[in-house]
């Protein structure tokens, strides 16, 4: 009887699988290469893949210092971190926070002379070059003291500039930023009803470096 109507197996309709969502998770339940694999980023696209790769860039940290396979984590929250090599902004933030955090935790030589060598990062005037600079060449003075000797002259960050103080760490740079930041949070609020985007676009524009903050 069943062969009869074998025909009708057409008119079944087979609902997709929907894809898996990617939700932040500080445990290995989430695997990097679940979600960087060929097969899922051919099908899925890869903003997944770096939404993981950005939570976990301190897998590609340099050496020990600060790196989760060698600290706190499971070794498989890293498990396949070499797939978020194909990216070379994770890359850049990945170098910029390793160095930042290495020299939180141990101030080195080194660390003063990546400070002296981007000054113009944290100086008044037209002699800053933050604005100027190939992009991203100023975060890492975030680690900077506000003020510190270069050759002999004393050298001290700009912290009425907007972009300047929202890039540094320290306590009053912290404060400056929130200062400037504080009357735009409305750009970039996910609740609709809050959000001033589409009425102050050009100022929001202006500011979107709080978007961060």
């Amino acid at each position: 009887e069943c062969l009869k109507y074998k025909s009708c197996s057409n008119l079944i309709v087979v609902e997709e699988e929907p894809p898996v969502v990617y939700e932040p998770n500080p445990n290995p339940e989430n695997k990097i290469p679940d979600f960087c694999g060929d097969d899922y980023v051919n099908v899925h696209g890869d903003q997944n893949c770096r939404s993981i790769c950005k939570e976990r860039q301190c897998c590609l940290y340099e050496g020990g210092e600060g790196n989760c396979i060698f600290t706190n984590y499971n070794h498989k929250w890293c498990e396949g971190h070499e797939f978020c090599l194909n990216y070379d902004d994770v890359k850049l933030d990945a170098e910029i926070n390793s160095r930042i955090y290495s020299c939180n935790v141990q101030w080195s030589d080194q660390c003063d002379a990546i400070c002296k060598e981007r000054s113009c990062c944290l100086q008044d005037g037209d002699d800053n070059c933050i604005h100027s600079a190939e992009p991203r060449w100023c975060d890492v003075t975030s680690m900077c003291p506000i003020s510190f000797s270069y050759y002999g002259s004393s050298i001290t960050a700009n912290l009425d500039d907007p972009i300047v103080a929202c890039s540094l760490e320290t306590e009053e740079a912290v404060q400056k930023c929130y200062e400037f930041c504080y009357p735009y949070q409305c750009c970039f609020s996910e609740n609709e009803n809050e959000n001033c985007y589409i009425d102050q676009q050009e100022e929001c524009n202006k500011f979107e470096f709080c978007d961060s903050r």
